[in-house]
C-alpha cells in the first residue's frame, strides 16, 4: 500500500491524499508526483501525518480513514502491518508508522 500525494506547478497538493494499493500490506510508502520540496509534502501531509526527511509519518488512524476502516478484516490485516512495523521501531509514540518517500519526478526541490 502507499500513500499517495500529488504536487502541483508551486508545491500545493492539487488532489486530496489517497490510499493506493490498500490491500498490499506487506510493503509502505509515500508517493509524491509533481515537483516540490519537503515542506511543500509535509503541508500536503497535514492531518495525516507529518515529514522527517527522508521519511514520513502517517497516522494510523489517518490510514484507516483513507481506506476501508468498517471493513473488520482489513482493519485486521492494517493492525498487523502496524504490528509488524512497531516490532521494528519504525512506529512512533503517536502511532505514526514510518514510510519512505518516493519522488516520482525526481529528487524533492532544496
Amino acid at each position: 500500500m502507499y500513500v499517495e500525494v500529488i504536487l502541483g506547478g508551486h508545491g500545493a497538493p492539487v488532489a486530496p491524499v489517497a490510499l493506493r494499493e490498500p490491500d498490499d500490506f506487506t510493503a509502505f510508502k509515500v508517493v509524491v508526483e509533481g515537483v516540490g520540496a519537503w515542506d511543500d509534502l509535509a503541508r500536503a501531509l497535514e492531518g495525516t501525518g507529518h515529514v522527517d526527511a527522508p521519511n514520513a509519518w502517517i497516522d494510523r488512524d489517518a490510514l484507516g480513514g483513507l481506506g476501508r476502516r468498517d471493513d473488520p478484516a482489513w482493519v485486521e490485516q492494517l493492525d498487523g502491518m502496524v504490528a509488524y512495523a512497531r516490532g521494528r521501531q519504525w512506529v512512533d509514540d503517536h502511532g505514526c508508522v514510518r514510510a519512505h518517500c518516493e519522488w516520482v519526478a525526481g529528487d524533492p526541490k532544496p
